[in-house]
């Protein structure tokens, strides 16, 4: 979809597409999360959850508006 670019400066950003992304840690938490998946099946009134496993980090990403206002410019 995207891919991660790591600069010599030790910034970090997303690029999807032609959008430029920052990205910075996020705050820890003091408990455990898990990140899961529901497949719902509306019409048999089911579901299936799947667990996606532990999350350790999380991440601030946040548009990169230098690179956005440069690219208005004519």
């Amino acid at each position: 979809v995207g891919k991660l670019v790591r600069h010599r400066s030790g910034k970090t950003k997303l690029v999807l597409g032609d959008t430029v992304y920052d990205v910075d840690l996020g705050l820890t938490s003091d408990f455990q999360q898990h990140a899961i998946t529901i497949n719902a099946n509306s019409a048999e009134r089911s579901a299936n959850v799947f667990s996606l496993g532990q999350i350790n980090a999380k991440f601030n990403v946040t548009p990169d508006w230098v690179h956005l206002f440069h690219k208005m410019t004519p």
